[in-house]
């Protein structure tokens, strides 16, 4: 059935979804967000979307009884959003206007009043892997890594705790700061930082780590603000990243005994700084297994002091901190700058949308690991054509270039 549940993985929400109002469970989101994948980037309206049920087990990697299937989706068109549109103006918005099951084949359909949120998106709207979403166990984990993807351009925000209790409509038994805490924050710390694409900074010390800052108003916490950056979940995503971006540099020091700098090689071999001499396979393999492991260690990941970091985050983003955030611009004074920063900021987002000369057939280029590659099939793209991405993005014509800056 060609309908895209089962091609798709990822989804665009707007940012107002984000950070809206809703009391879904685990179960429910995975639903959701596996239903939203329906919609194609360039649908301007809602359709009925059909599918089988063999095709949403497949999307959410469990069997599923009818009887619960039909538990659940009653469940979430009773759990409408609520989503603010201004001060004294909101909106109260069902995810599903209508939901049918025929033996094993269904039909649903997005309430019309949420295509604003979810259609032609062009600017602040948040795009997730339902791979990393569907790894979390904790809804609530999953809520926070979606209001952290929402800044991933600044690479820090600020939550209001009140808020994200009120939004993730959480039990009485939550509503204790102590308790938030343990089951909410730093359940989100491990599973953001163990499943998704994102790491959160520990800004403490190793040992008496700290992975949000906590700002009380006048002694109760009233908000905590993450660090987070890119996480290198895959150890050949690491390899790659070390390789295009970190070559000649110091990574680490073998052990205090020997005292040997290791670096990698723009032919990405490793080699010790003192005597150019290169590792062996094997040992090469190790090594990088360590350094993988050991990565927030490595010199290349060198922070300023602690005080300075804790400064930095109990402050909230002015006009000179944005305007001192790197933009486009910056990366286009040449060709390896700007290589560096698609592959360090914009890692599978479509860059392009080209046609195939011959067939027509519409292909999106993109990068995964270090590489170009038509999305759309996950083929490899010959290198040369980051010449023409280059010149593409001197013209303003790349899609992220397209969408308007985030506002606060």
């Amino acid at each position: 059935m060609n309908n895209g549940l089962t091609k798709r993985k990822n989804n665009r929400l707007s940012y107002k979804i984000v950070n809206s109002n809703f009391s879904l469970d685990n179960s429910e989101i995975d639903i959701v967000l596996s239903l939203l994948t329906t919609i194609n980037k360039d649908d301007i309206d809602f359709k009925d979307y059909t599918f089988t049920l063999d095709d949403l087990e497949i999307k959410l990697n469990k069997k599923i009884q009818h009887k619960q299937l039909q538990k659940t989706i009653s469940s979430i068109v009773g759990k409408p959003l609520k989503i603010e549109i201004e001060e004294n103006h909101w909106k109260v918005i069902p995810w599903f206007s209508y939901f049918e099951y025929n033996n094993g084949l269904m039909t649903c359909s997005f309430d019309k009043r949420l295509k604003p949120y979810l259609l032609e998106l062009k600017s602040r709207y948040v795009e997730s892997d339902l791979k990393y979403i569907m790894a979390m166990k904790s809804v609530y984990s999953k809520r926070i890594y979606l209001l952290l993807k929402e800044h991933k351009k600044f690479g820090y925000r600020k939550l209001y705790i009140s808020e994200l209790m009120d939004n993730f409509q959480v039990p009485k038994t939550l509503r204790k700061y102590s308790l938030f805490k343990i089951k909410v924050l730093n359940q989100a710390v491990k599973d953001i930082n163990k499943f998704t694409d994102l790491e959160i900074v520990n800004i403490g010390t190793m040992e008496n780590p700290k992975y949000f800052e906590e700002h009380k108003m006048p002694r109760k916490v009233d908000t905590v603000t993450f660090k987070f950056k890119r996480n290198l979940i895959d150890l050949n995503v690491f390899i790659k990243w070390i390789r295009d971006l970190h070559t000649n540099e110091e990574l680490y020091t073998e052990s205090e005994k020997s005292n040997r700098i290791i670096q990698c090689s723009t032919d990405g071999l490793l080699y010790y700084k003192d005597n150019q001499i290169t590792m062996d396979k094997d040992t090469a393999m190790k090594c990088w297994e360590w350094l993988y492991d050991n990565r927030l260690k490595l010199y290349i990941h060198k922070k300023p002091s602690l005080q300075e970091d804790t400064q930095e985050l109990s402050q909230e983003p002015t006009k000179e901190d944005t305007q001192a955030i790197p933009t486009e611009e910056d990366y286009l004074v040449s060709l390896d700058e700007f290589r560096s920063y698609v592959i360090e900021n914009h890692s599978e987002d479509v860059l392009y949308t080209a046609r195939n000369k011959k067939t027509k057939e519409a292909i999106n280029i993109g990068v995964k690991a270090g590489e170009l590659y038509n999305l759309g099939k996950n083929q490899k793209i010959p290198h040369k054509h980051w010449e023409k991405l280059y010149e593409l993005a001197k013209n303003n014509r790349l899609e992220f270039q397209q969408y308007d800056d985030i506002e606060f």
